[in-house]
């Protein structure tokens, strides 16, 4: 399974949804459908919003389209219908790192790219070591 993580999952510093996870990576199957399905949905909302800003004129900011885009979003997903809040206000995307991890049962999880988004692009590399 691969996810979206806003840090380093591999930090010896685990927070409980770290925890969660190391522990479903290590165990039943049962729960890896039901995290593939969350985060399906998630990497669909996303994709959504951005298809989206990619048809408006004068998209540049892609952190502030994607917000803008999710407002109000409702599609059918792999975990039902999935919905967003249409009265939600304007404010600057957090400027934070995303990690893209994966993970297979019984093994370790691994980084595999970081990105540091700006107005203008992904600005994704190799996670370090």
């Amino acid at each position: 399974m691969s996810f979206v993580s806003l840090t380093d999952v591999r930090d010896a510093s685990l927070n409980q949804g770290q925890k969660t996870l190391r522990q479903w990576a290590g165990g039943s199957l049962v729960h890896s459908a039901a995290h593939a399905a969350f985060g399906y949905d998630a990497a669909q909302a996303v994709g959504i919003a951005i298809d989206a800003h990619r048809t408006q004129s004068g998209a540049e900011n892609i952190r502030a389209g994607v917000h803008y885009n999710l407002r109000g979003l409702r599609f059918d997903g792999a975990t039902g219908t999935v919905s967003f809040s249409g009265h939600v206000t304007d404010h600057d995307a957090q400027g934070r790192e995303v990690w893209l991890m994966t993970v297979e049962s019984g093994k370790p999880v691994q980084a595999a790219w970081v990105c540091r988004p700006t107005a203008t692009e992904a600005a994704c590399t190799a996670p370090p070591g």
